[in-house]
């Protein structure tokens, strides 16, 4: 039997943690507002969880963040990760062909 150091089990756990918060979600785009600045709010509707609003950092300033843009009525993946506040922070997008 193999033992792990209190170290390596603490690494697990917390990688664990982060897989447990990342939320892959299959949407389209049904709205856009400014947050901030330099943040976007995008509200997605997906058949997963249905109605749901992600918060987007940098959006708005960032050209390389979001290349392809994020648009009203995109489609695509959309990749979250639990933030700091009740609103998921997108992470990624990859837009899918348009219908």
């Amino acid at each position: 039997m193999r033992t792990y150091s209190k170290d390596a089990i603490v690494r697990g756990i917390l990688l664990e943690e982060l897989i447990n918060t990342m939320t892959r979600l299959d949407g389209i785009i049904i709205r856009t507002y400014p947050s901030s600045e330099a943040d976007l709010m995008l509200r997605i509707i997906s058949r997963s969880e249905g109605k749901v609003s992600l918060l987007a950092k940098h959006a708005r300033k960032s050209t390389r963040r979001f290349a392809g843009g994020l648009d009203m009525f995109d489609r695509g993946t959309f990749e979250a990760s639990k933030g700091r506040g009740s609103v998921p922070v997108l992470t990624s997008f990859s837009p899918r062909s348009p219908f």
